[in-house]
């Protein structure tokens, strides 16, 4: 039941990001989505919920990392 419910809220996150995608000051929020989705996959459906400590660590420091970058690039190089 649990990954059901976790299966929407990601269903739901796709859909606003999709809506929000073309809006240029939203950046941030769309990139917040897009973390709150890879933890959700990475926990619930990866089993890293299960592992030891060192692969949540690193899997929330990853998504800090690619985040970063994403939003980055998108705020110096994306001009539209």
């Amino acid at each position: 039941m649990k990954t059901v419910v976790v299966w929407l809220i990601l269903i739901s996150l796709t859909l606003i990001s999709l809506l929000l995608n073309n809006i240029s000051s939203v950046r941030l929020v769309v990139i917040g989505l897009f973390s709150i989705k890879f933890i959700l996959v990475v926990f619930y459906f990866m089993g890293i919920k299960e592992a030891h400590a060192f692969w949540k660590v690193f899997s929330l420091l990853l998504i800090l990392f690619i985040s970063s970058i994403i939003f980055l690039f998108k705020t110096l190089f994306y001009t539209i």
